[in-house]
């Protein structure tokens, strides 16, 4: 796992998106200040590749941890290629006062 930190306070705009080969269920789980605010669940009944995604716009304090964590059931977790699988993370403005 790579986390990533705020720089300065303000929302944050977190996607992060996998190929994944299931085998039946997969958790994707997104993290602010080292809890969890999107926590989604998937269900496919083939082994076949899919595309996955959890994304979430959340206030954070300067100096906050975001990351992702992902399950599923064959536990090969997700297709590592680059073009596959993206973590994208965007100050996306100021918190009002």
């Amino acid at each position: 796992n790579n986390r990533m930190r705020s720089i300065q306070a303000g929302y944050y705009h977190v996607y992060f998106q996998r190929m994944v080969q299931s085998c039946n269920w997969e958790h994707t789980l997104l993290y602010f200040d080292g809890n969890h605010r999107v926590h989604t669940h998937g269900w496919q009944g083939t082994s076949n590749w899919k595309h996955h995604y959890a994304q979430l716009i959340y206030p954070l304090a300067a100096n906050k941890q975001f990351y992702a964590r992902a399950w599923n059931g064959c536990w090969t977790v997700w297709n590592t290629s680059p073009q596959y699988t993206q973590f994208f993370a965007q100050y996306a403005g100021a918190i009002p006062a």
